[in-house]
């Protein structure tokens, strides 16, 4: 199996714990609320893959002298602004924080493929994954408010 796939299997298996939280709260069942809410849970892991994807910025500006500042600033900010929205901020608009971070991710990204740097192929398939991601999270949302 090559790199690309692996990389397009992880990407959407990556889809599957925010798939599976939010059917659970369609259900009412919160079977780890002893430990977390189910909404916190997803929560946290968009934040999780946001961070995820901002350090991928990051890995990719160690090869790049062009872009690489503004990959760095962007990554890091990014970095920090989702943890203290996290850590500050109530449920609902972090949530908003986590998908501008997600919709910031794609347009480097539609940058860095427009240059050359990632492939098309690649990029398209974060489009639709991040698309996904943002429309579970954007239920989330709508569940919270």
């Amino acid at each position: 199996m090559n790199n690309s796939n692996i990389t397009k299997y992880f990407s959407y298996a990556g889809l599957l714990p925010v798939l599976i939280a939010i059917f659970m709260i369609f259900l009412g069942i919160d079977p780890v609320a002893k430990v977390i809410h189910i909404d916190q849970f997803i929560i946290l892991y968009g934040v999780l893959i946001a961070v995820f994807i901002a350090g991928s910025h990051w890995g990719l500006s160690l090869d790049e002298t062009d872009t690489s500042f503004l990959l760095i600033l962007s990554s890091n900010l990014q970095v920090v602004v989702l943890w203290l929205s996290y850590v500050l901020l109530p449920k609902s608009i972090c949530i908003l924080i986590v998908n501008a971070s997600l919709i910031c991710s794609l347009l480097i990204e539609r940058s860095l493929t427009r240059d050359g740097i990632l492939n098309r192929s690649y990029f398209a398939m974060r489009l639709r994954v991040s698309a996904m991601l943002i429309l579970a999270l954007f239920i989330v949302w709508v569940y919270l408010i």
